[in-house]
């Protein structure tokens, strides 16, 4: 069990998930745990659901805690940081999970010699199977990056990386889910369209969408690659073939999309406006033009 106390800055769905995450794997008891959110019946679930500390002040959780994890959207990170700065300080390890906001950006909001880590897990999280990177800034320590490996690897996969890679994390295992759902669903409309009812055409080719059946266990869960598993005769007949011909298809012209309006391009343009746009209001109008 870890020694450190930690805090949340927001305790929305993902602030929940790693409060889950951390007490089910044991890490920390809940009476370590303090979460801040601004929404009364958030602070009221989590401290009776999940048992954690609660509060409505940003402050209380950087007294109370080692670890503050900001979980907050991100055009609300420079608020949030300019509440905190006179009470953050080197003692503290600060954990960034908001998509596109650079760990330079968090580290001149606060105090000099701040220990900042950037975070990008993705929605999976919820249910324990997420796939996390991370990356350090000048002042953390080794000891800080394996601390925040072993808080993530409690809801899933937990990759360390040089920043500069980040954002293409955010386009890829960020977004990918969203992608994958947008598959089943295309999925379940071509069961439709033949006559299928809809229920009966999603499950048909659930169990080969999702990580834990079908395609999980056929290779790709075990490291083979997914081309090699879509080439293998008995995969190959005319039919499947034909239909992997088509999907071949379709690929270019999601990827062509993604680059275009929902990729690494729009998450870096997140990260440059939340940054140099001055009044808040177009902070949030541009954010929420390409969430």
């Amino acid at each position: 069990m870890l020694k450190e106390k930690f805090g949340f800055i927001g305790g929305g769905k993902m602030g929940e998930a790693l409060c889950k995450g951390i007490l089910n794997a044991g890490l920390s008891k809940a009476e370590n745990i303090m979460v801040s959110d601004v929404v009364v019946e958030r602070c009221r679930l989590l401290n009776k659901e999940v048992g954690v500390k609660t509060t409505q002040n940003n402050k209380d959780v950087a007294s109370f805690a080692d670890v503050i994890i900001l979980a907050v959207k991100p055009q609300l990170m420079g608020e949030v940081l300019d509440q905190l700065k006179n009470d953050v300080n080197n003692r503290c390890l600060v954990v960034s999970i908001a998509a596109g906001i650079p760990i330079r950006f968090i580290e001149s909001r606060l105090q000099a010699g701040a220990r900042v880590i950037r975070v990008m897990p993705n929605t999976p999280c919820l249910v324990g199977v997420s796939a996390t990177a991370f990356a350090q800034g000048k002042c953390a320590a080794d000891a800080d990056g394996q601390l925040v490996h072993t808080l993530f690897s409690a809801v899933g996969k937990v990759f360390r990386l040089d920043e500069k890679y980040l954002d293409a994390v955010t386009g890829l295992s960020g977004s990918g889910p969203a992608y994958v759902y947008m598959f089943i669903e295309a999925l379940s409309d071509g069961g439709v369209k033949m006559g299928l009812p809809r229920d009966v055409a999603t499950a048909l080719h659930r169990p080969g969408c999702t990580d834990g059946n079908g395609c999980g266990k056929d290779g790709v869960g075990n490291g083979a690659a997914p081309r090699a598993i879509k080439g293998r005769r008995d995969l190959a007949r005319r039919n499947h073939h034909r239909g992997i011909k088509q999907t071949g298809r379709l690929r270019v012209q999601i990827r062509r999309d993604k680059r275009r309006r929902g990729g690494y391009p729009e998450i870096e343009e997140i990260g440059r406006v939340v940054i140099d746009v001055g009044p808040s209001k177009y902070r949030l109008d541009w954010w929420i033009r390409f969430a």
